[in-house]
């Protein structure tokens, strides 16, 4: 519905600023607490969602009643958080550009092929947005391709989040059990349709479960994220060290939840952008303690082993790990 309204956009001139982190690691959080500053333009659940249909929604003034109506397939499926989590799901949730990549592309990721699909977005949520403000984006599937994105979009600020990574193994197999083990999450549905073909597939269904299975002695997927987060954290310590230091930040998910305020402003400076909107956001952190699953804790030493072994690759030009 917008390919005529996308031709009277100017081209997409500002320095778009990435969260680039593991799943799991934090880049919600931080997402949602720099929203708060209302100093940038983000994508939410509505932009997802509608995508297709965003310049049109806006020029008819119907981008508020099509937001409504996704707060009420919501309400009417009960969902008031992601279910992964305690994050409340509405039309104005922060979400991953990934979710669009993949709808219009097959990538979660960013491509060579995909990136002027990533440019118009950013043309979009500018033009529906406030011009003046540049776009605040997030995508953990693009952790490890950083050296791409610097190369396509040299302009582009880069903000890293590092958390534990026995957490972060943690975390993204509970995500994953709770998508596979009780019903299909209504929401992931509506954003692409693998996810719901999947779950009406009950040998797929039968599958996930027990690869997600916290008793398996078998452990598959906890197996599977162990390689692929080695694998993205090998290529984020080599390549880190190519980018000019003035274009990329790391933070860590721990400092975020301990001293938020500080981090926030920390980055905020780096990006050199005023907060509009100040806040305590303290208020908005309450980190839970963490309960391992059995897989994970009867595995312990031999995970931690494998992941001293990647911590130990030099990140060049670091400084601000």
């Amino acid at each position: 519905m917008d390919a005529d309204n996308l031709k009277g956009l100017s081209e997409f001139e500002g320095a778009p600023v990435f969260i680039l982190g593991h799943h799991r690691s934090g880049t919600t959080m931080l997402y949602e607490l720099l929203k708060r500053t209302k100093s940038f333009n983000i994508i939410t659940a509505y932009h997802a969602v509608c995508y297709d249909c965003l310049l049109t929604h806006a020029q008819r003034g119907e981008s508020d009643t099509y937001k409504h109506r996704l707060n009420d397939y919501l309400a009417e499926h009960r969902l008031q958080t992601r279910l992964i989590d305690n994050v409340k799901i509405d039309a104005d949730m922060p979400e991953e550009y990934g979710m669009i990549l993949y709808k219009r592309s097959g990538s979660f990721s960013i491509t060579r092929k995909n990136v002027p699909l990533l440019r118009e977005l950013c043309r979009k949520i500018q033009h529906i947005g406030e011009p003046h403000k540049n776009v605040l984006l997030k995508n953990p599937w693009d952790y490890d391709r950083f050296p791409l994105i610097h190369e396509l979009l040299p302009n582009a600020k880069l903000v890293f989040i590092q958390r534990d990574p026995l957490n972060v193994l943690n975390s993204q197999i509970k995500a994953l059990q709770k998508n596979w083990t009780a019903d299909p999450n209504p929401y992931i549905g509506i954003l692409f349709d693998s996810y719901a073909k999947a779950q009406r597939n009950p040998l797929i269904k039968a599958f996930m479960r027990w690869a997600t299975n916290p008793d398996s002695r078998t452990q598959l997927v906890r197996r599977f994220l162990t390689r692929k987060y080695i694998r993205m954290e090998t290529i984020f310590r080599q390549h880190l060290g190519a980018l000019p230091p003035e274009s990329y930040l790391s933070v860590r998910y721990e400092d975020l939840c301990a001293g938020p305020d500080a981090v926030i402003d920390r980055i905020m400076t780096f990006l050199g952008v005023e907060a509009e909107s100040t806040c305590d956001y303290a208020s908005f952190v309450n980190p839970r303690e963490v309960r391992l699953l059995p897989g994970i804790e009867r595995n312990r030493e031999a995970l931690l082993r494998k992941l001293a072994a990647v911590s130990q690759i030099p990140v060049s030009g670091s400084s601000v790990l």
